[in-house]
C-alpha cells in the first residue's frame, strides 16, 4: 500500500464526486482501486472500526484472488521489478568480468591451469548478464508505453480559485 494508506488496510471507503470522476478518467484495467484513490492525492481521513471475524459462510476472496490482487498492485504502481532485472543483469556481467580477471591472473601469475569449467562459467555469466540487462531495458520502454496508455492525469486540480474583479 502507499504510505498515505492506513497501516491496517482499508475495508471500504466513501469518496465524493470529484474523486470518483478522476478515478473514472484513469480508465485502468486490473487496477488496485484503493491505491489509485490514494495515488490521486486527495485529502482523506481514516475512521477505525472493529472488524469481527466472519461467523458464517465462506469468503469468495480466495488465496488465488489475493495473489492476483497483490501482483496487480505491485505492477501497477512500481517499476521496481524492471529495475531489478537490469541490476541483476549488470551484476551478473560484472561477476563474469571479475571471474575473467581472476582466471587470467591465476593462469599468468599463479600457474594454475584453466579448466573448461571456468571458461563455461565466464560465458554463462556474461551472456546471461547481457540478456538480463537487455530485458530490463526493454521493460523500461514497455513501462513508459504502459504509462502513456493508462491515461492517469499528470496532475490533479483539487479546486480552482478565481480572482475577483476588484483584485484585477
Amino acid at each position: 500500500m502507499l504510505k498515505e494508506s492506513p497501516p491496517t488496510g482499508v475495508g471500504f471507503f466513501l469518496i465524493d464526486r470529484q474523486v470518483a470522476d478522476m478515478v473514472v478518467r484513469c480508465e485502468e484495467k486490473n487496477a488496485n482501486l484503493i491505491n489509485l484513490i490514494v495515488w490521486l492525492g486527495y485529502r482523506s481521513h481514516h475512521i477505525p472500526y472493529d472488524r469481527p471475524a466472519r461467523q458464517q459462510g465462506t469468503s469468495r476472496w480466495t488465496f488465488r484472488k489475493k495473489i492476483k490482487y497483490a501482483i496487480d498492485t505491485f505492477v501497477a504502481f512500481s517499476y521496481f521489478p524492471i529495475r531489478m532485472a537490469s541490476l541483476t543483469g549488470i551484476s551478473l556481467a560484472l561477476i563474469g568480468a571479475l571471474v575473467i580477471a581472476y582466471v587470467i591472473f591465476a593462469r599468468l601469475f599463479l600457474g594454475v591451469d584453466v579448466e573448461g569449467w571456468a571458461s563455461m562459467m565466464i560465458v554463462v555469466l556474461i551472456v546471461s548478464g547481457a540478456q538480463m540487462t537487455m530485458l530490463g531495458i526493454l521493460g523500461e520502454y514497455l513501462w513508459r508505453a504502459l504509462d502513456q496508455t493508462r491515461k492517469r492525469p499528470i496532475f490533479v486540480v483539487d479546486a480552482i480559485v478565481e480572482q475577483s474583479s476588484e483584485a484585477k
